[in-house]
């Protein structure tokens, strides 16, 4: 399954890029969900990839107008990663910094 969610959340951005915003929420949504259950069995391995899936969402629900979603959605991602970095700096901070400017863009969208 953390081949199945790898690829549904980098389907999600191609979706987003081709301006097909619905279907990579969709696909987004299932990847986190499947996340989620990776990492309810293996936290140490998943959450990174349920953090990418989550910033992700918070962008595609940005993209769709669901401004408050996608704060939550990132807020979590953000949470997920800050804990990440303070283990390993070096790998994870730029994930981190991804999150927070995925939280300033949503921050500057009209609510």
């Amino acid at each position: 399954m953390p081949g199945l969610a790898g690829s549904l959340n980098n389907l999600s951005v191609r979706l987003g890029d081709a301006g097909r915003s619905e279907e990579g929420l969709a696909a987004v949504r299932e990847a986190a969900g499947h996340y989620r259950t990776l990492v309810a069995a293996n936290p140490d391995a998943h959450l990174p990839g349920l953090a990418s899936a989550l910033s992700n969402l918070a962008v595609r629900l940005g993209a769709v107008g669901r401004r408050e979603e996608g704060l939550a959605a990132v807020q979590e991602a953000v949470t997920i990663r800050r804990t990440l970095t303070e283990t390993y700096p070096n790998v994870f901070e730029p994930d981190l910094q991804q999150s927070l400017n995925v939280a300033v863009w949503l921050e500057g969208l009209d609510p």
